[in-house]
Order: C-alpha cells, then sequence, then structure tokens
C-alpha cells in the first residue's frame, strides 16, 4: 500500500454519512426544480427575449445575486484559499482592483450596452467596425468560455473525488447534465433564481466551515498570529513581473480582469440588458461590489485558517493529498466530519459554485451563438421570436453535452489558477482592448482594429506561451511536518526528496527574457495595451472616422460629452459663423446691386 493510500486510510476521510448525501441531492433538487417552474408557468420561454434576457423587466436582487454568483466558481472557493496557504496572501489586494474598475464598468461600459439593447455584447463590434471583427470576437468568447467551463466541472470534482471519495467521473456526468437540463427549460429565470438559491447555500457552506476551522484553531487572534508568523501577510512592493502575487500584479491585474469580464464579458452583459432601468443596472453593479468584497473576506479568512491548522504538518509534504486544489475539502471534511449534515452542505456549496457558473456560460453562449452566427444567415436573419427561443434551447442543450465532451482534456494539468489565466486572460485583454478602442478613441475605423488585432495576437500568443513554457518556479512559504506525530511511522518511509521537494528554492533564471517569465498577473494588462495602443495609432494615420459619420450612442458617455461639448458643438458653431457671414455678404451683394441699378 502507498504511503498516500495509508495517511488516508488512517485518518478515514473517504467516507460521507448518509445525511450529508441527502442534503448534496437535495440542492440539486432544488435546482432542477427552479427550472422546471420556470419552463411550465408564465410565458413558459416561449420567445426568445424571455428566453435570454427574461423580456428586459429582472428585478435587481436576482440580476445583482446572478452577476455574483456567475464568478463566485467553485475554482476560486478551492483556489484562493490554497495560494494563500502555499504563499502568501497577495491575492487579497485584488479587491482594490475591483474596487478601482467598478465604477468605470458603471458609468463607461455598462449604459453602451443597455442603451443599444443588444442581446449579444458583440453585436457592438459590427456597429462600430464591421460583422468580420464581430465574428471574430465572438468565436473567440466561445471558445474562451468552453475551455473554462470545462474547468469549473472538473476541478472540484477532482478535489472531492480524492478526499471524499466521491467518483469522478459521476460527479462532473451528474452537475453537468443537471444545469444543462435547468438551462435548457427554463431560460434566463431560471438561471438567475437558481443562482440566488445556490449563492445562498454557497455563503452558508463557505461561513459555517470557515467559523467552526477558526474556533478549532484557536480563534481569530491566532489565525492571524500564525498567518504573521508564516509569512502570510507580508506585503510584497517588488517591482519585478515574474514575481508570483506583488502589490503591484494583482491589483493591476485584477482591475483589468474586473473591467473584461464586467465591462464586456457577454455572461455579464446579457444581465445589465435584462434591467428594466439603466439605475437599476448600475445599482448591480454596486450591490456586486458589496458580495464580491464579502467573498473575498471569507476565502481570504479561509486560507489563513487553514495555514493555522496545518503550519507544522503540511498535507502536500506528507502525501494526505496530492494537489494544493484539495487543501480546502480536505480541511472541511476533517473540521465537520463529527457534525453529521455540515460537510454535505460543504460539498452542496462547492458544487453550486460549479452549475452557478455552468448555467450562466450555456445561456450565454446560446445567445451569441443565436445572435452572432445563425442569424447572420439570410434564411435566418429574419426568424421569429417563437422558433428563435427553441434554436436557443437546442444550442444550449448542445453546448452543455459538448462541455462535458471536452472535461477530460484537462485532466492531470496544470495548476487551475495558471491554466486559467493564462489561457483565457490572453483572449480577454485583446477582446477588452478591442470594445474599449470602440468606445474611447472616436476616430478608429475598422482597419486599424483589424490591425490592432492581428498585432495583438501575435504578440499575446508568443508571450503566453513563452511564459508557459518558462514559468518561473515560485518557492512555497515556509512550512513544517514537524508536528505530524501521529504520523510519525509513515512520515519515516517517506524520503527525503518527498519531504522537500516543496520547500526547496529556487530563483529566476536571469538568462531568459522576463516577458518569457511574466506572472499571471500581468497577462491580461499586457494583452490589452498593445491592441489598443496600435489601433489607436493605426487609425489616426489611415482614414480616420469623422464624427459625423459616427453614432455617438457607440461611444462611451464620458467621451460623448466630450465630443459634444468640445468638437460638435464648436463645429455647429462654426458652421452658424460661416451661414451668418455668407448672409452678410449676399445683403451687401444685393445692397450694392439695388443701388447701382438706382444710379443708372
Amino acid at each position: 500500500m502507498s504511503n498516500s493510500s495509508s495517511i488516508v486510510d488512517f485518518l478515514d476521510l473517504h467516507h460521507l454519512q448518509i445525511v450529508d448525501y441527502i442534503i448534496f441531492v437535495l440542492t440539486l433538487i432544488v435546482s432542477l426544480l427552479i427550472g422546471l417552474y420556470y419552463a411550465f408557468t408564465g410565458n413558459k420561454q416561449k420567445t426568445v427575449q424571455e428566453y435570454l434576457v427574461g423580456n428586459r423587466n429582472m428585478g435587481v436582487l436576482p440580476v445583482a445575486m446572478s452577476l455574483l454568483a456567475t464568478f463566485l466558481s467553485a475554482m476560486g472557493m478551492m483556489v484562493i484559499p490554497a495560494e494563500i496557504y502555499m504563499y502568501d496572501a497577495g491575492l487579497i489586494y485584488s479587491s482594490i482592483g475591483m474596487c478601482l474598475a467598478m465604477p468605470v464598468v458603471a458609468t463607461c461600459y455598462l449604459p453602451v450596452f443597455y442603451e443599444l439593447k443588444l442581446t449579444s455584447a458583440y453585436e457592438y463590434l459590427e456597429l462600430r467596425f464591421n460583422k468580420h471583427l464581430r465574428k471574430i470576437g465572438s468565436l473567440i468568447c466561445i471558445l474562451q468560455t468552453l475551455v473554462y467551463i470545462s474547468l469549473v466541472l472538473y476541478a472540484p470534482s477532482l478535489a472531492m473525488s480524492q478526499v471524499t471519495g466521491l467518483n469522478l467521473w459521476a460527479s462532473v456526468i451528474a452537475v453537468g447534465l443537471l444545469g444543462t437540463v435547468y438551462t435548457t427549460l427554463g431560460g434566463i429565470r431560471a438561471v438567475m433564481w437558481t443562482d440566488v438559491f445556490q449563492l445562498i447555500v454557497i455563503f452558508t457552506a463557505l461561513s459555517v466551515s470557515i467559523v467552526k476551522g477558526v474556533v478549532d484553531v484557536g480563534g481569530f487572534s491566532y489565525v492571524f498570529e500564525k498567518g504573521i508568523e508564516g509569512g502570510r501577510l507580508n506585503l510584497n512592493l517588488e517591482p519585478d513581473i515574474r514575481v508570483r502575487y506583488t502589490v503591484w500584479s494583482v491589483t493591476f491585474g485584477a482591475f483589468f480582469k474586473w473591467l473584461g469580464f464586467y465591462g464586456i464579458g457577454q455572461l455579464l452583459v446579457q444581465r445589465y440588458v435584462s434591467s428594466p432601468t439603466l439605475r437599476k443596472a448600475k445599482l448591480t453593479i454596486f450591490y456586486n461590489l458589496l458580495g464580491n468584497g464579502l467573498f473575498q473576506a471569507l476565502t481570504l479568512l479561509g486560507g489563513l485558517v487553514i495555514y493555522a491548522k496545518y503550519w507544522n504538518c503540511d498535507p502536500l509534504t506528507t502525501k494526505m493529498i496530492k494537489a494544493s486544489d484539495q487543501l480546502l475539502p480536505l480541511f472541511v471534511i476533517e473540521t465537520l466530519h463529527l457534525y453529521p449534515g455540515l460537510s454535505g452542505l460543504f460539498i452542496a456549496g462547492l458544487f453550486c459554485g460549479s452549475l452557478s457558473t455552468l448555467s450562466s456560460a450555456l445561456n450565454s453562449l446560446a445567445a451569441m451563438t443565436l445572435e452572432d452566427f445563425v442569424k447572420s444567415f439570410k434564411r435566418w436573419e429574419k426568424i421569429s421570436s417563437e422558433r428563435a427561443a427553441i434554436v436557443s434551447k437546442i444550442l444550449t442543450a448542445f453546448f452543455g453535452l459538448l462541455c462535458l465532451a471536452l472535461v477530460p482534456m484537462f485532466s492531470g494539468g496544470k495548476s487551475i489558477i495558471t491554466t486559467n489565466s493564462y489561457n483565457s486572460h490572453t483572449f480577454l485583454g485583446m477582446i477588452f482592448a478591442l470594445f474599449s478602442l470602440g468606445m474611447f478613441v472616436p476616430w478608429t475605423n475598422s482597419i486599424g482594429a483589424s490591425i490592432a488585432v492581428v498585432i495583438g495576437f501575435v504578440f499575446s500568443q508568443w508571450m503566453t506561451i513563452s511564459a508557459q513554457m518558462n514559468e518561473p518556479f515560485t518557492p512555497r512559504s515556509p512550512i513544517s511536518i514537524e508536528g505530524c506525530v501521529s504520523l510519525n511511522k509513515t512520515l519515516s518511509s517517506l524520503s527525503a526528496n518527498d519531504t522537500t521537494s516543496f520547500l526547496s528554492p529556487k530563483h529566476h533564471d536571469s538568462d531568459i527574457f522576463p516577458l518569457y517569465q511574466v506572472s499571471f498577473g500581468w497577462i491580461m494588462s499586457l494583452s490589452a495595451i498593445p491592441v489598443f495602443i496600435v489601433g489607436t495609432i493605426a487609425s489616426a494615420l489611415y482614414k480616420p472616422t469623422k464624427l459625423r459619420d459616427l453614432d455617438l450612442r457607440l461611444l462611451s458617455p464620458p467621451v460623448r460629452y466630450i465630443v459634444k461639448r468640445f468638437f460638435i458643438n464648436k463645429q455647429i458653431n462654426h458652421s452658424v459663423e460661416e451661414k451668418e457671414k455668407l448672409s452678410h455678404e449676399v445683403i451687401l451683394l444685393h445692397d450694392k446691386q439695388t443701388a447701382n441699378g438706382a444710379a443708372a
């Protein structure tokens, strides 16, 4: 028997109680019932407006909670505490970036989509540039979303299977099929109201687990004392772009990430336009900011509590678990296993994180495919609302099954956080810059935007592939196994390499170009900035768009104000002055002709 299995058997972590399974299954059943309710009541999702945007009359509460639930995925629940345990609490600075980004989203990006009443965010690119950029942007978003959802389905199932004994593929298939069924049947109303229910489960599960953990280890003061002693609360101000977490990389990285997700992300735009008024749509952003702040605080505290519990008996070094993503599930099972039902509540919360993200993504994938591709064919251009709703349901089911089929591709991959950041943030940065060009640079044209996309794609792929090939090794913060008294017999059989491999320091290779070792925190901003700069310059040099040819609704409100105040009004005033001058000259000429006629 292997050391790993010996330790897990010794700790007897593979057995959940019947009540745990009951709570888990009940959570899934409630989610399904909500979907069925909206499938067979009210308008029964018969029109595409009802199915995709809830007839644009959804309340602030479901929209705000759905926005929040969409990005509080199971990956976030597991990864953030694990990163804090492994390295430090640097991720907390993402709250600063988020607080800076949300007001910008509410004032600069959201109003544009809301006023245009778009179902697909990428329709904006056709209105501002051309249909080709619209399809390219939409296709990139679809592919990126498929990868992300496959990770969201796989990661929690893998972690729970290795810690609790839940069957990996049974969990993936059950959650994937359930989310697909209720999203297909109930449309966006089902998605939003299941998000509300699932968000309550997520926060309840996290709060119960962390509060119980704090009590068990000795209180809040002990948790923070150990965090300071172990270097988990250090302030890293290094300007080196290769360092995993610094104040700069996390703050600026989060600023661009939240601008990208909340500013132009299809999953969010679709919810904005489902609000009955612009004011209510903006309110959802600020309510979301509060919820995100609470989630950040809980996961930060969770990471510190896990460290306070395992600081002198590291589960990774002892081979109790195989990957850092399993730290939170291990901690919860150990902390709550004596209380019937609480472990089941945590598992329900974890899978609710997957379900909420999956359902939102499937609904948005259907919207993008219908609006950006299906309706581009002449045969389907004027499809009735009822037929469009049927097509949307078929697309939702198709994408749900496709996500399930893609899951095996990500088994045995790298760290979840690096895989997701390198692969999705690269494309998100590029597309975000494209939208920003259209909204903030009035003279941008389709030629300049196209050149920017091509150059941006080449640059970002070169940087990302090189960074993944030369990804710098980040040594873990100090940890110990000296407190593993009850496992001394097993630990004595571990090799020296097994017990010290996580602690070996390794410095950055100074011979490698810094961009080849860039931390994933900088990926999105480094992908966005070149596209924006190239697009701005190229458009200015070659046939810049003239203001008289531009629909001002396509500009961000602050830019729209500046254009009206300092350019269009000047043009109008100049035109009036020219007309008055011409009129005066005509009068003088007429008077002169009259005088000459009288003299004759």
